[in-house]
């Protein structure tokens, strides 16, 4: 199995946090010729509006129809401070004197349980009967996959936006090779 994990387009931030930006609608375009070279499945996007906003072009353009959109693969939860700035999160964590893998707001998850959602996603992957599998998301997700599968520190891992990490795997999911990070489909 092939797996392609998708970084969402560039997005705005604070109430635009969940749209992209005109360079974002942009990259969307640019990437249509390329994943039009992927030999794909199925597509697995995220519920949210950046990363549907990503893969729409796609979709539109080549009729593809194998698409599921669910919340496994949607960005960390941040609950009640979703939109917020930093500096209101790290306020918030402080008070509750939890460190920031333990933290998460009101309706929120925290760092651990994005780790278990990454977790349940793969368990999900194994029992698909599919050669190459796009999966659009967001960074902290793919972040999680890649420590999962990896292996790889945390701070080790950033993604851009409109970034391709692809990861190889053997019927039992051993690695076969990776690429981390790809931005050569936005030349």
């Amino acid at each position: 199995m092939k797996l392609y994990l998708l970084r969402h387009c560039e997005r705005g931030h604070g109430e635009n946090q969940d749209t992209l930006t005109e360079l974002g609608k942009g990259q969307a375009e640019k990437m249509v010729s390329y994943l039009g070279t992927l030999k794909i499945d199925k597509i697995i996007c995220a519920e949210t509006n950046r990363a549907k906003e990503t893969i729409n072009p796609f979709l539109v353009k080549s009729g593809f129809k194998n698409v599921e959109f669910t919340s496994l693969v949607n960005e960390q939860e941040m609950g009640e401070l979703t939109g917020k700035l930093n500096s209101e999160y790290e306020k918030a964590r402080e008070e509750a004197g939890l460190s920031k893998d333990e933290f998460k707001s009101k309706r929120g998850e925290n760092y651990f349980d994005l780790i278990e959602r990454a977790r349940l996603f793969l368990e999900k992957l194994k029992k698909e009967k599919l050669e190459d599998i796009l999966v659009v998301t967001h960074a902290g997700f793919i972040r999680s996959i890649a420590i999962l599968l990896l292996n790889l520190k945390r701070e080790e891992l950033n993604f851009n936006s409109a970034s391709i990490t692809s990861i190889e795997l053997d019927e039992k999911f051993n690695i076969l090779n990776y690429k981390l990070n790809s931005m050569s489909h936005l030349r």
